[in-house]
């Protein structure tokens, strides 16, 4: 179960099954509309719809991009309008972050080259048996964009 247990926007209760965006620190400040969901949690469906879903995306993705620039302990391996891949220089993990949604995946080392060749050689499906990890992906063409989704 969640650590928060309403969602930032709605105050809906959530359940373990809800489908939701985790919202990291990002600059906001309080009494700013969009701080209500700084370092909390929303209900997807909720996000989706709220009006200040794009400010708030942009704070996230503002953010970030600042954090992985700035750190010593991180090397952007890719970086263009869309998404971020990083590398950790103290650990063996890499991250992808998709900068238009509020959403990013670590992976370790091993996964992320798995990964990263079954992107290249996989169609639209499943991709299941990377390591310990397993994902479900689709195109959504309705909102021209893929869905990665963890399985747990």
């Amino acid at each position: 179960m969640f650590l928060i247990n309403r969602c930032a926007i709605s105050r809906k209760e959530l359940k373990t099954s809800d489908d939701v965006v985790s919202f990291p620190f990002y600059d906001a400040k309080p009494g700013e509309p969009e701080f209500i969901c700084c370092e909390d949690i929303a209900l997807r469906s909720e996000f989706e719809r709220w009006p200040l879903r794009d400010s708030v995306t942009k704070k996230v993705r503002d953010f970030w991009i600042q954090i992985h620039r700035e750190s010593k302990y991180i090397l952007i391996l890719a970086e263009n309008e869309n998404f971020l891949i990083t590398k950790s220089t103290v650990e063996k993990r890499v991250r992808l972050v998709f900068l238009n949604h509020v959403f990013h995946v670590n992976f370790t080392w091993d996964t992320w080259e798995q990964f990263a060749d079954l992107i290249l050689t996989t169609e639209q499906g499943d991709i299941s048996s990377i390591g310990e990890d397993i994902f479900d992906w689709r195109v959504d063409d309705a909102n021209n964009h893929v869905i990665l989704q963890t399985r747990i």
